[in-house]
């Protein structure tokens, strides 16, 4: 890899995911691969399971049906607790079906993790259900676990409501392990304080009694109104009772929850929350007495704790009354930190909560609910500080989440200047993160995580941002040839900060959004002073910015750019007068809603008073910055959605619709006048045929002309005037074709009806068409070792996995004119026998395109924007795939939205050019150019699978393959939610990539029709022939995918062949058609580099064409040569779909509105 090319737009992203089930009960425990697994009692009274699949993507699991629970069953209570092997204890209370009142009991033998896929389709947990399970109780509240001590089993402890006496209970589980098996019974023998009233709050411990270690729980309840802490053994000869605290007793201060914070002897120190932070060492049990640890913050008035334990140290987090959420942290001896705690969520906006960290080097992390039980994630870098929201969602065909996010496309390219495509990089990050490449969640880090190029050679990132705050990356060749690559840096936000640059005063922020939105401080509260303040901050923190990323220390002097006047004059210095705050307390800060009144940058220093205090921050990164920057944004200027408007990119949809509104007028048109202009042609086909034998032939260049240009086809010459393609190195140009790509279109799309099955033909069709079946099997066997020795020829002359360079001459020598013109005579009657059909075959097509299907992301963008609900068809989503792109490059090319083609247009097209009365129109022109820019490159992409690991390490320069590599893809679960939708639906059935690949090859040939203005160009005739054959190429193709009764054996025999006859028909003409522009002097529009440039895409489309087919024709023999072929294939459509993109954008800024090369089949 010797260079990159980036862009990024901060944008919204959508995935085809929606949150997991609402909850208010969760744990957190880890996989076995030290992710986060989220066990959680659904608001739907369900258990439920998330964790990470091995795609990366997060499943849910119902774990009522894991364990072959009734469907309609109700969860009353669980807990999950984890040991240091990572064995989970699970225990569940479920509602008794006859009498809700009541629980039935189920505790599970320990279940190993890393022996065990929860997201495994056939995963039954039934047999972990131990014997004793299903015994009644009354119903169940609470269920308290602790970790096991030794070889035992985890305590449990059960709280239940006593219906009789209306009064709370405590018992036990008593588990008896004999060699392998389990069983347990419930006992009766945990004792409650003698005069107890209520329950507040109970956790399980072991202490030191003595020299003696008890298990036992300690029990916060109340006698006369008053709280009392006691501790009570369990299961010991002599039952013991220690009042930890009495009713009397000042300290702890109105205590409300208990934790146990473990020790590194396997003891339980005992915390108690309320107003402060308590602990009780355990092994004072004898005499008990708390320490305060802090009454700051959070922990002034707690009202629930929770610990989070990795071998890094602890964290014990807090929820105060009001709902705030915050911690402290003890390191790995057990000792609680003396520094302030920190607060994350403020006041009123948390609820119950979950903490987690798996590995000293993973992210901090907790989740949390809000009063309604809607779950939220944030993730903690480890170098930042930075608290920051993930989502937490599970996959789904119908529905989609929307992630306000940096979408950053990195195209890697070789030394010639082409794309790598599959190809392994190191991709590092500033700080650790979550993000999303190629569709895979993964963990960026400083250190760097091995990940492909896609089929474009690109790798696309995801990083969730909800202001505009965000690392940095990097990219290093990762080829295994390499020892010492270089490395070359991303900045998502580099777009924005680049506009931010020119920020200074009041007057920089007069900022027009665009026609109709207005201006940026519209409606602004603010006055011309404080707007100068504010853009005087901006301005002093973009300097920072440029300091820190030029690693230079900043300044410490003051700047003047605060709300009032004098306000830095009043704090400069004043030490005493600020509260040094954390980075990860940034969270807080940015959710506080009380009133900001000064806020200014002094040096280093960010500094914001809010309800009369000084908070100060350190700024030591760029991302920091970036959250300085948004607080002035978001919380100051109060910008909200315009902030978006203004830095971040908004599709306009409006646009969008336009265009495909247009591409569908340009297919229906195509649909209704096609059929009837090739009827006519029925007559005239002898002709039709002569003529063409006759151009291929007679028109036909010499050798030494065409070697006398030169011409090859190479990386070189493929990737020319690459830099000069914004259009096609637009992130947001390329979104659509990634969405599809990567989000599941691809390979997890369903149809809604039965009508869309393979077999469409009635009784009497399928009569019909047995004779060109037979046709079919005749011409593949008659043309394919002739075919098939060409075919490998040119590709071992490409030199797939050396120079990787074809000439145009060389292509030609295999497309001799006697095998053209054999070939010719090969396909003439089938093509008579398909032009008696006509009607029935575009018929089928019609059916095929318009039936409705399920595309996941797609088909939430269409109803949402498109069609006010209604389901999409093969035809809309490929109209919608191919306008959303269109319309962005035809601004960047013009500055205004494609042209609008009306209904009817292209009938009359197509009419003047069967009369040979061509009219120029040059709307249509320009429409038809972006259209089919677009076009190509979704064809390309349907046509290659997304990875090609299997067969790249062929390559001399071997890559290494990692771990992640050999992954499933990241879109699996979608994939089997796409199965079990067909499975257990009435009809429906899975779209497959010749859907989409027939119905894309059909919009791009209709854009490559000769457009009137080109009946001035030399070689004219040859394109119209041309079409043609791209044309009928589109036909046979429709019959070979969904008509024909042929055996996959033979089938595949004769895509190979016809695919390699129509091909190079199509190469043959256009090369001479090129060449007579070359040697023709003096017409208007003449270009000699163009047309030399045309020819070497021609002979890559000649390359993808054969080698496709020499891999077809090979399907089913062994092949030693499908790794070189495949490599020619891919590499050759990208560079052809990189040259086309190229001509269309450099000749498009100047007006010129080429004709497009055509594409028969792929």
């Amino acid at each position: 890899m010797e260079s990159i090319h980036h862009d990024s737009e901060w944008m919204a992203q959508y995935v085809a995911a929606v949150a997991v089930p609402n909850s208010q009960r969760f744990v957190c425990v880890r996989d076995k691969n030290g992710n986060m697994m989220l066990f959680s009692l659904g608001t739907d009274s369900k258990l439920y399971v998330s964790c990470l699949d091995e795609s990366g993507t997060r499943v849910l699991r119902d774990l009522g049906q894991l364990l072959n629970l009734p469907s309609s069953y109700a969860a009353h209570a669980f807990d999950v607790v984890q040991d240091a092997a990572s064995k989970l204890y699970i225990t569940a209370a479920i509602a008794k079906p006859s009498d809700p009142s009541k629980s039935t009991l189920y505790l599970l033998r320990p279940l190993d993790v890393l022996k065990t896929n929860l997201f495994d389709s056939t995963l039954d947990l039934q047999p972990l259900i131990m014997d004793g399970s299903g015994s009644e109780s009354p119903k169940v509240m609470q269920i308290f676990m602790a970790p096991a001590v030794g070889i035992n089993y985890c305590p449990v402890v059960f709280s239940f409501r006593d219906e009789i006496h209306h009064g709370e209970d405590l018992a036990s589980a008593s588990v008896t392990m004999t060699g392998d098996k389990y069983s347990w019974k419930m006992k009766d023998n945990v004792k409650l304080p003698v005069n107890a009233e209520k329950i507040l709050a109970l956790q399980p411990v072991v202490m030191k009694y003595g020299r003696k270690t008890i298990s036992g729980h300690t029990v916060l309840h109340t006698i006369q109104g008053k709280k009392a802490i006691t501790f009570i053994s369990i299961d010991e000869p002599h039952e013991l009772e220690v009042s930890i605290k009495g009713p009397s007793d000042p300290t702890p201060a109105d205590p409300q929850a208990l934790a146990a914070l473990q020790t590194s002897d396997g003891l339980s120190d005992l915390l108690v929350g309320g107003n402060g932070l308590f602990k009780f060492d355990s092994k004072t049990l004898t005499e008990p007495k708390s320490e305060k640890i802090t009454d700051a913050g959070v922990f002034s008035s707690v009202k629930t704790l929770e610990v989070a334990t990795s071998v890094s140290g602890t964290t014990v987090w807090a929820s105060t009354t009001n709902d705030g959420i915050g911690y402290i942290t003890a390191d790995g001896n057990s000792r609680l930190s003396s520094a302030a705690p920190v607060q994350v969520v403020p006041e009123h906006q948390g609820g119950h909560f979950a903490p987690f960290k798996s590995t000293p080097s993973s992210c901090e992390t907790f989740v949390f609910a809000d009063k309604v039980g809607n779950i939220a994630m944030l993730e903690q870098g480890t170098k930042t500080q930075l608290w920051k929201p993930v989502p937490i969602v599970q996959p789904s065909l119908d529905k989609v989440t929307k992630i306000q996010s940096y979408m950053t496309q990195i195209k890697a390219l070789s030394a010639s200047g082409a794309p790598l495509l599959n190809h392994p990089v190191m991709l590092s990050c500033s700080v650790d993160t979550s993000v999303i490449a190629n569709g895979r969640s993964i963990v960026a880090n400083t250190t760097g995580i091995k990940v492909m190029t896609d089929q474009h050679g690109l790798v696309t990132l995801t990083v969730p941002a909800v202001d505009i705050a965000t690392p940095t990356f990097s990219i290093t060749d990762a080829s295994s040839r390499l020892t010492a690559a270089k490395s070359l840096s991303i900045d998502p936000a580099d777009k924005i900060y680049r506009k931010l640059s020119h920020i200074q005063h009041k007057e920089d922020l007069d900022i027009d959004l665009g026609p109709g939105k207005g201006k940026l401080l519209d409606g602004t509260k603010l006055t011309p002073t404080e707007i100068e303040h504010a853009a005087a901050t901006i301005h002093a923190a973009m300097q920072a910015r440029t300091q820190i990323v030029r690693r230079q220390k900043l300044a410490a002097a003051a700047s003047d750019v605060c709300h009032r006047p004098n306000a830095a004059q009043e704090t400069h210095g004043a030490g005493s007068g600020f509260t040094d705050m954390l980075w990860s307390a940034w969270h807080w800060i940015e959710h506080q809603v009380e009133k900001i009144g000064q806020f200014f940058i002094d040096g280093a220093h960010f500094i914001i008073e809010v309800a009369g205090k000084l908070y100060r921050w350190v700024i030591e990164t760029a991302e920091q910055v970036g959250k300085v920057l948004s607080y002035v944004f978001n919380k100051i200027m109060e910008l909200g959605e315009k902030l978006i408007e203004w830095l971040g990119y908004i599709f306009s949809w409006g646009d969008i619709k336009d265009t495909r509104d247009s591409l569908l007028n340009i297919v229906n048109d195509a649909l209704e006048t096609g059929p009837v202009l090739l009827d006519s042609l029925k007559s005239k086909s002898k002709e039709l045929f002569e003529s063409l034998k006759d151009k291929v032939s007679k028109a036909r260049p010499s050798d030494a002309e065409v070697d006398k240009l030169g011409i090859r086809a190479d990386d070189t010459t493929g990737s020319k005037d690459e830099s000069k393609n914004p259009a096609g190195n637009s992130v947001a140009a390329n979104w659509a074709v990634y969405q599809f790509n990567h989000g599941g279109g691809r390979d997890a799309s369903t149809f809604l009806k039965a009508a869309a099955a393979s077999d469409i033909l009635s009784a009497s069709e399928r009569a019909m068409f047995s004779d060109v079946d037979k046709e079919l099997e005749s011409i593949a066997q008659k043309h394919q070792n002739d075919i098939k020795s060409r075919n490998k020829q040119v590709v071992d002359d490409y030199h797939p996995t050396g120079a990787r360079s074809l000439s145009a001459k060389s292509a030609l020598d295999q497309v001799s004119t006697n095998f053209l013109t054999g070939c010719i005579d090969g396909v003439e009657n089938l093509v008579d026998m398909l032009l008696k059909l006509i009607a029935t075959i575009i018929n089928k097509f019609k059916d095929i395109i318009n039936a409705p299907i399920q595309v996941p992301i797609f088909s939430w963008l269409y109803k949402t924007f498109i069609s006010g609900g209604h389901d999409l068809t093969i035809l809309d989503v490929l109209a919608l795939l191919i306008a959303i792109p269109a319309t962005i490059v035809a601004k960047i090319l013009t500055g205004k939205k494609p042209p609008a083609i009306a209904k009817g247009k292209f009938s009359t097209i197509l009419k003047n050019l069967a009369d040979g009365k061509p009219q120029a129109d040059e709307d249509f022109a320009k429409f038809a150019a972006i259209m089919g820019a677009c076009a190509l490159p979704i064809a390309v992409i349907i046509s290659i699978p997304e990875s090609l690991v299997s067969f790249s390490s062929s390559s001399p320069h071997a890559r290494a393959v990692a771990p992640h590599d050999m992954l499933p893809k990241p879109t699996a679960s979608l994939v089997a939610l796409a199965h079990l939708s067909v499975s257990s639906s009435e009809g429906g059935g899975k779209v497959t990539l010749d859907h989409f690949l027939d119905a894309c090859v059909f919009f791009y040939t209709m854009f490559t029709i000769p457009k009137g203005k080109a009946k001035s160009k030399p070689g004219y005739t040859l394109r119209i022939i041309s079409w043609i054959t791209s044309a009928f190429q589109c036909v046979v193709n429709i019959v070979l995918h969904f008509i024909t009764a042929l055996a996959d054996v033979v089938l595949n025999v004769v895509r190979g062949v016809l695919d390699a006859i129509f091909a190079a028909v199509i190469f043959a003409l256009s090369v001479t058609a090129s060449v007579m522009e070359i040697q023709t002097q003096g017409w208007d529009g003449k270009d000699d580099t163009a047309s030399g440039l045309d020819i070497a895409s021609y002979v890559f489309l000649l390359l993808g064409a054969w080698s496709g087919g020499l891999d077809k024709i090979l399907k089913e023999t062994p092949n030693p040569y499908e790794k070189l072929i495949l490599i020619a294939k891919y590499a050759s459509y990208g560079l052809a779909v990189l040259m086309v993109f190229i001509k269309v954008g450099t000749h498009g800024a100047k007006g010129d509105w080429s004709d497009l090369p055509g594409v028969g089949g792929m």
